[in-house]
């Protein structure tokens, strides 16, 4: 694997590493292809029986590495959205159950990481939240993953406000299912082994595959409908100038002066 995944399979429990610390683990083409590789290797290990994604650093996810990424250009923007579209498929098409621990921020497309988990741990200092608005951007593929979670009021509370939810809301309203006291990391790795021991690993798959067929008919249409959107939405005005604002690190304010989408 490469430097910005770590993936091992231990007593049955498959464990990915989001391993990047030193960008806050942003979600890079690297990345999302690593993640990507690691998920497909994972569905066919008949030894995989759990699968947990961690994350190393106080940082799970800062969401779309944007200083690498140009969205300005059409291709990148393209291939930027063809990926998280993969790894959303691939991450809820898993065979085996998949258990999340979040410690520490997780933002943007990082969050639909995360919310295709069947079950997710956080911990006290755990925060989700999409600030592509902030940037003139739109969360069109993200959604597509948190609406499986949230009811379409909390989505576009969140989605539309660019608001943050910290871990006790986040387990209020769905986001989480469970608060770990300290270590939410470590939480999930111990409840993985415990089903990794105490549920049967074919009868687990076959559960999955049965609950799929009724929740993700229409997961490629949603995500292809989504994927439009974010390329329609990186070429407005709006993120031209929001895009533009994040690499000059300057603050931004919107205002009228620029051309917002009709």
């Amino acid at each position: 694997m490469a430097e910005t995944v770590r993936y091992n399979i231990e007593k049955g429990v498959a464990v990915l590493c989001l391993d990047s610390p030193d960008t806050r683990n942003a979600l890079s083409f690297e990345m999302l292809e690593d993640i990507s590789y690691a998920l497909k290797l994972i569905a066919n290990d008949s030894h995989a029986k759990v699968t947990i994604i961690i994350a190393s650093g106080p940082v799970f996810s800062a969401g779309m590495n944007l200083k690498n990424i140009q969205l300005d250009d059409a291709y990148e923007a393209a291939k930027f959205a063809d990926l998280l579209s993969e790894v959303y498929r691939d991450l809820l098409r898993l065979p085996v159950p998949l258990l999340c621990g979040v410690d520490g921020k997780v933002m943007g497309g990082a969050v639909g990481i995360a919310l295709a988990a069947d079950l997710i741990f956080v911990g006290p200092d755990a925060e989700f939240s999409f600030p592509e608005v902030k940037l003139g951007l739109v969360p069109a593929l993200v959604s597509v993953v948190a609406k499986r979670r949230l009811h379409p009021a909390q989505l576009s509370g969140l989605a539309v406000t660019g608001i943050v939810a910290d871990a006790n809301v986040a387990v209020r309203i769905g986001l989480a299912d469970s608060l770990s006291s300290q270590s939410a990391t470590e939480d999930i790795a111990q409840y993985a082994q415990k089903l990794s021991l105490e549920n049967s690993g074919e009868a687990m798959r076959r559960t999955k595959s049965f609950l799929q067929k009724g929740t993700l008919s229409n997961l490629k249409e949603d995500l292809s409908l989504a994927a439009q959107e974010f390329q329609i939405a990186v070429s407005t005005p709006a993120a031209r100038e929001g895009l533009k604002s994040f690499r000059e690190k300057r603050p931004i304010l919107w205002n009228t002066d620029f051309e917002e989408p009709q």
